[in-house]
């Protein structure tokens, strides 16, 4: 919401555990960069709803992988779908966008 009590974005998905990882990540992407729907959806999803990170398989850079396993973190990759659908208020209009890997 707005200073004036006005919608300015709306987040949701379906399915289960890891809804919250996918919905967090991309509601502090939006407030600390301002990322189009279309961005924020198409991100990489992660989650740790079963306690260990789960990383989407293919979609992260071995170099974060690695420096966090040298860290101690048991890590795994996983297809990692989240069916994401997101609306951001753009001046008086508003841009929606729905995550693509979850279409058949």
């Amino acid at each position: 919401f707005d200073s004036q009590h006005q919608p300015i974005a709306a987040f949701g998905a379906a399915g289960g555990g890891p809804i919250v990882d996918f919905l967090a990540k991309s509601l502090i992407g939006f407030l600390k960069s301002k990322k189009s729907s279309q961005e924020l959806v198409a991100e990489a999803n992660l989650s740790a709803s079963t306690g260990s990170p789960v990383f989407e398989a293919g979609r992260w850079s071995k170099d974060i992988l690695t420096s966090l396993q040298h860290r101690g973190h048991k890590l795994r990759e996983a297809s990692l779908l989240s069916g994401k659908v997101i609306v951001i208020k753009s001046d008086k209009t508003w841009e929606g966008a729905a995550d693509p890997r979850r279409l058949p």
